[in-house]
């Protein structure tokens, strides 16, 4: 029995020390060597098909206060976040400055989730396309609509069969597809990719972080929220106990 104890204490050390790996790597930019799969996700059992996605969503299921047909573990949270990460970097070629303020806009969007199934609100349904959904909470049917159209396709999504719509691989390729290959935004994609990158990889050269961010904001609003997911989590302390204080006065 103390053998077994022992074991399960070696076990959820070693965890904590690949969870630990894995925010540095993200928060420093090594996407190249971030530790991945360190938790389990199965896309495979998001359902696809519009009435079972539905019955998810009329469990109840809640993330942080929002509707989700599924909610996340920390842990998942944490492995969703380093797989955004590592997409923007690898797949869309943002540099490292970027795909970190990219990746807190959808944190912020996202409602703080990194959950594909996110809904806007409490008191929208998932066939409301008026309203957002997902990591960038995509809205009306141009956006929402699309979404689930290309999840639907098997010829354009990448994947040559549909997908849920409300699972990471799927909004990932699907941002991928808005940026690159939907003709939309190539401008905006096109100037991201410019931010910072002068020919150069900044998985190979240092940037000035602050020059970086400051040349970013002027001339990227996308980037609006570029600031560390540490400081959106101080900020939200912060606040609360703001509210506390001002609740006791």
């Amino acid at each position: 029995m103390r053998k077994i104890k022992i074991w399960k204490r070696m076990i959820s050390i070693v965890s904590v020390l690949l969870l630990l790996i894995n925010y540095i790597n993200c928060i420093t930019g090594n996407s190249n060597n971030l530790v991945l799969n360190t938790v389990a996700i199965d896309d495979s059992k998001i359902p696809v098909n519009h009435d079972e996605i539905l019955a998810e969503y009329a469990k109840g299921n809640r993330d942080k206060g929002y509707r989700v047909a599924y909610a996340l573990t920390e842990e998942e949270r944490l492995e969703y976040r380093n797989r955004i990460y590592a997409y923007l970097c690898n797949e869309l070629g943002f540099t490292r400055a970027v795909a970190i303020g990219a990746l807190n806009n959808i944190y912020v969007e996202s409602a703080r989730t990194f959950n594909p199934s996110v809904l806007e609100g409490i008191s929208w349904g998932y066939d409301d396309v008026g309203h957002g959904i997902g990591l960038l909470q995509w809205t009306f049917a141009e956006r929402n609509g699309m979404l689930k159209t290309f999840a639907s396709d098997g010829s354009i999504n990448g994947f040559g069969k549909p997908v849920s719509p409300i699972s990471l691989d799927c909004q990932l390729h699907y941002l991928k597809w808005e940026l690159v290959d939907s003709g939309r935004y190539t401008n905006i994609y096109n100037g991201l990719l410019a931010i910072g990158s002068a020919g150069k990889s900044d998985y190979d050269t240092e940037v000035d972080a602050d020059a970086q961010e400051t040349n970013e904001v002027e001339n990227a609003d996308v980037l609006e929220n570029q600031i560390s997911i540490d400081d959106l989590e101080v900020e939200e302390e912060n606040a609360t106990s703001t509210d506390d204080d001002d609740t006791n006065k």
